[in-house]
Parts: structure tokens; C-alpha cells; sequence
């Protein structure tokens, strides 16, 4: 009985491999401005050990979300578990019970390939188109680059360039999926990478790679400016101890409107509301809330 079960169970995954390494793990930057969900914190992925899905011997690749929303004033957290595979040169991902292309390793410019739809909503297909290759060198490790372009059911996200680098995997986003009615990416950039071979990188956007609603988390520098009072009325001071080159102060609604976009601001017009700011210059972002009154 033991020996039957053994072939049988290499029978369903002998074609399929983890495409993960021990440890592989993963921080996607999570930030949305947008109602109903302006949220910032991290997506952590981690691979957590192998399991069969499907009939393959997968990666159980466990998602652990952290962030604040903004809107409901509270944190959320959520945990899920995605696998993975790889056979030859193809990795492949379980999305709505089944199995969808993840990444050919092995693609060529002018090359395409079908990624996870929702096939409720969707009669066509997304995919992603290979533009260029090049490399990476990460430690002392040289890996091949993918650069692509995904088409999107919906054509309004279509033609954001996106790379996909072997072992790291995604730099946007860690699972592609097209909802179709609004397609979007839902979180991203990536943060950092490490597995337990003692392989690491670290993309430099943040000074921890679980850094959630914070200065480290939205600049760098440390360099976050001050905005006062909050709640305000009629004016808005705002204090940096080492102003930025070129700075643009940007104030956009609950919806994500744009309202105001000026060198020195004034919130005078501004109806009575919740905003959240941006401070951009050449080399940094920094992003606030405030309250306008009456």
C-alpha cells in the first residue's frame, strides 16, 4: 500500500518542480490613495514549505498583508496562500483553480504569454509581450532580465513597461491577475528579496523591508516634511528642515482627484474635507493626510 501511494504520487508531479528557493521571500511596497481602499504598508510573500495542488508538487507560498487604511482610520492585515511550480522552463501559478502561466524563462523578444484572468468578467485575454532581455547583477550572481509590456483586457493599464528578473521574480507586483471591468495592479514595487542561501536584494526604497506607515516607509532621507495646522482652515504651513530642488506640493481628494498642484500652496478653495498631499521633488516623495475645515 505504501509503495502504490509513493508511485502515485509521482506520477501526478513528475513533470513539476518548486520554482521557489528555501526561504524565498518577498516585500511588495502597498500604497493606494484611491477610495474605497487609500491604504500603505507592505505584502509580504514567503515560501513556507511544498504541497501538491492540482497534481503538482508546488511552492506553498504563504501572502501576509499589512497596512493602514487611511479611510477607516485602522490597521488590516489578511493571510493567503499561493503555489507555484516550475516544468523546464515555465513557471506556472494556481488563480481560480487552475493552472496559469507565471513566467517562460526561456522567452525571446517578440515573445507572449497569457497570464491569470478572471474568467467570470473576462472574453479575452491578457498577456505579456517580451520587449528586450538584458541582465542583472545582484551580489555575485549575474541574472537574466525579462523586460515586458502586459495588455490588459481593459486598455487602460496597458503599456506600463514592468521586468521580471529570474529568482526574484516581479518588480511591480508578485501575482499578475486581470479583473477585466477595472483592471489595475495592486500593489508594488518590490521592496526586497532574500532566501535562506544567503542571496538578498534590496531595491533601496525603503530602510526596512516591513516598514509600514512611517518616515522610512514614504522618504528615504528621513528628510518628511511637517504640515500644519491639521486640521486646517485657511492655511497650510509646511516645514522641512533640508528643502528638495524643484518641489512640487500636490493635494488630491477622497477619490483621487487632483485639486491642487502649486510651488507654495493655498487651500483657501478647497472644500471642507479629508486630503491627503504629496511632496515631490527630484530624488524624494513624501505623503501626508490633513483635514480641511469650514
Amino acid at each position: 500500500l505504501q509503495m502504490l501511494i509513493v508511485f502515485a504520487f509521482l506520477g501526478l508531479s513528475a513533470n513539476a518542480q518548486p520554482w521557489a528557493a528555501a526561504g524565498a521571500t518577498w516585500y511588495y511596497t502597498v500604497h493606494n490613495t484611491t477610495i474605497p481602499y487609500p491604504v500603505d504598508g507592505y505584502d509580504k510573500y514567503e515560501k513556507i514549505g511544498d504541497t501538491l495542488v492540482g497534481g503538482k508538487l508546488c511552492d506553498n507560498i504563504l501572502e501576509s498583508f499589512v497596512a493602514y487604511d487611511w479611510q477607516l482610520s485602522q490597521w488590516d492585515s489578511s493571510h493567503t496562500n499561493n503555489f507555484t511550480y516550475q516544468s523546464h522552463d515555465t513557471v506556472f501559478y494556481w488563480v481560480n483553480n487552475k493552472f496559469w502561466i507565471y513566467a517562460i524563462e526561456s522567452a525571446q523578444v517578440g515573445d507572449t504569454w497569457n497570464f491569470a484572468v478572471d474568467t467570470f468578467f473576462c472574453h479575452d485575454s491578457s498577456y505579456f509581450h517580451v520587449d528586450s532581455l538584458g541582465q542583472r547583477i545582484v551580489g555575485t550572481d549575474t541574472l537574466p532580465v525579462w523586460y515586458l509590456t502586459p495588455h490588459n483586457y481593459v486598455g487602460s493599464v496597458n503599456q506600463i513597461p514592468i521586468n521580471y528578473t529570474k529568482k526574484i521574480g516581479f518588480n511591480n507586483t508578485m501575482f499578475h491577475y486581470s479583473i477585466c471591468i477595472t483592471d489595475y495592479y495592486q500593489w508594488g514595487p518590490l521592496r526586497c528579496y532574500h532566501d535562506s542561501s544567503g542571496f538578498s536584494y534590496n531595491s533601496g526604497i525603503v530602510l526596512q523591508c516591513d516598514s509600514t506607515v512611517g518616515i522610512e516607509n514614504i522618504n528615504v532621507s528621513n528628510n518628511f516634511p511637517s504640515v500644519f495646522p491639521n486640521p486646517a482652515s485657511t492655511l497650510l504651513n509646511i516645514h522641512q528642515s533640508i528643502p528638495s530642488p524643484n518641489q512640487q506640493f500636490i493635494i488630491t481628494d477622497l477619490l483621487g482627484t487632483e485639486v491642487y498642484k502649486e510651488m507654495l500652496p493655498s487651500i483657501d478653495n478647497l472644500k471642507a474635507g479629508i486630503y491627503f498631499y504629496e511632496v515631490r521633488s527630484n530624488t524624494d516623495i513624501a505623503r501626508g493626510k490633513f483635514v480641511k475645515e469650514l
